[in-house]
């Protein structure tokens, strides 16, 4: 559902990787495919979605395989957590960039 029409369907997305990010991945390029579908969620038009994405981005790099594709794109990140943070101040924004910090 991250590409959904409904933004609410591409939010709950997201949410779900906040919660079951610890699974077992058989299939690494699944897991890939996550962590692109949700970087590509942190620039969706509708806020609460980029919101959902930066929560979630915080839950899967806690997956060590997940680590070199995040160092890889930080600079895109973190620019895309400032512009989220500019446009919601949203608190699990802000403890979701700090974890990212801190790995």
């Amino acid at each position: 559902e991250f590409q959904s029409p409904i933004p609410i369907l591409r939010s709950r997305a997201c949410w779900v990787m906040t919660r079951y990010y610890d699974i077992q991945f058989s299939n690494m390029e699944c897991l890939n495919t996550i962590v692109r579908l949700v970087m590509q969620s942190l620039r969706d038009p509708c806020l609460p979605v980029q919101i959902s994405a930066a929560t979630a981005l915080q839950s899967i790099s806690r997956i060590d395989e997940v680590e070199p594709v995040l160092v890889a794109s930080l600079p895109e990140v973190l620019d895309e957590y400032f512009r989220i943070l500019a446009s919601s101040e949203a608190d699990d924004v802000v403890g979701a960039l700090q974890e990212l910090v801190v790995r």
